[in-house]
């Protein structure tokens, strides 16, 4: 488990945000957490002399499964969850002080393989302090949701804050060709993890292309290039030769990738190269 793995798992890059201004028009303002609607008991959200949209906390939090506790002394709303994987696990939470325009997040991660255990904490600058009305926590929701890994818009027709899992448009598989390894004849491609590598079974070279023609390819033993991971990618994970003529100025490759995500759902990525 790396420390650099938590960044991205809890998003301590706390965005500064606020609700849309459209929420400040008359109406009630409604909440849903991946389309599963908030439930108010006794009080609802409402508009703070900041003009900002304050909601009662704890009630979203629930919905977004999130654990809620009270700490007297530091008169503090704490919201918290655990992770845990093969690697390891981290326990995350973000804590926001009554009256004070400043939240904070602490994550403490354990990785299995060594044992060691290390702390992270963040603060977040919010334009409107979290407050306490009729003994309910209220914040701006934006600021919990977005430190969860959530994604926030605002629906002006409904009224409604829409609070959704938040989806990383990134790959599985990066793909880099170093100078050195281009040749008149030949190129190397070098493959190396991505963010989501994980979530795949298997992968492989499909259809490639050089300036629109089908090429052959050849994918190199691991034994072979296992070493290279010391000098170009930490992440190597596999490297494949394209054959064809290289010798010219234009050098545009398309290589469809194939991605096993489960035992029978298959996916192709292509990815585009400029030599």
């Amino acid at each position: 488990m790396k420390k650099r793995v938590f960044s991205g798992i809890l998003v301590f890059i706390l965005l500064l945000a606020c609700l849309c201004p459209a929420a400040l028009a008359a109406g009630e303002i409604n909440v849903t957490v991946n389309g599963e609607a908030v439930v108010w008991t006794d009080v609802r959200p409402f508009i703070d002399e900041n003009n900002r949209t304050l909601c009662p906390l704890r009630a979203v939090a629930e919905t977004m499964g999130l654990d809620v506790t009270w700490d007297p002394t530091a008169r503090e709303a704490i919201f918290s969850t655990f992770y845990e994987d093969e690697t390891g696990s981290m326990h995350a939470s973000l804590h926001f002080p009554i009256n004070s325009r400043t939240a904070y997040g602490v994550a403490t991660v354990t990785d299995k393989e060594t044992g060691e255990t290390w702390t992270e904490t963040d603060t977040l600058e919010m334009d409107t302090a979290a407050v306490i009305v009729d003994n309910r926590t209220y914040a701006p929701v934006r600021y919990l949701a977005e430190a969860f890994g959530y994604s926030v818009d605002w629906d002006a027709a409904t009224r409604t804050v829409l609070i959704e899992d938040y989806v990383y448009e990134g790959t599985p598989i990066y793909m880099e060709c170093y100078e050195t390894e281009i040749t008149d004849d030949y190129v190397t491609i070098f493959l190396s993890r991505g963010e989501l590598f994980d979530e795949i079974l298997d992968y492989a070279i499909g259809d490639v292309t050089l300036n629109g023609v089908s090429v052959e390819t050849t994918f190199l033993p691991w034994e072979d290039v296992a070493y290279l991971s010391e000098y170009y990618a930490a992440d190597l994970v596999g490297a494949f030769v394209v054959y064809g003529d290289f010798s010219g100025s234009v050098r545009e490759l398309a290589i469809d990738l194939y991605l096993l995500y489960d035992e029978t759902t298959e996916y192709v990525e292509t990815h585009y190269m400029s030599l």
